[in-house]
């Protein structure tokens, strides 16, 4: 990792110091939903560990009450999805279930 200004970050990836993967965005977060985030995920691990409900529904109730609190956005959960990694994921479970 590396912190600095753009113009500096700049100026050693053109001279192959480093190789820039990839960059922070610098949108402030609201702190106060924070902790309203933060107390949706640790009711859900609860949730699912108490056995209550299954961890997966109750990820996807976690999921769904962030969206009614308007902690995030439909459009920001699409643009911050990591879709190698969800297609990574279908093709472990495919094969899992190819290999069983």
């Amino acid at each position: 990792m590396l912190q600095g200004e753009s113009k500096q970050i700049l100026e050693l990836q053109s001279e192959n110091t480093f190789d820039v993967l990839g960059k922070l965005d610098p949108t402030r977060y609201n702190r106060r939903q924070a902790w309203l985030v933060v107390a949706i995920f640790a009711g859900c691990i609860l949730a699912g560990s108490l056995i209550l409900i299954p961890i997966l529904i109750a990820m996807i109730l976690g999921s769904l009450l962030k969206f009614v609190t308007r902690s995030i956005s439909p459009y920001n959960a699409y643009r911050q999805m990591e879709w190698k990694a969800l297609i990574l994921i279908g093709y472990i479970l495919s094969l899992g279930t190819t290999m069983q």
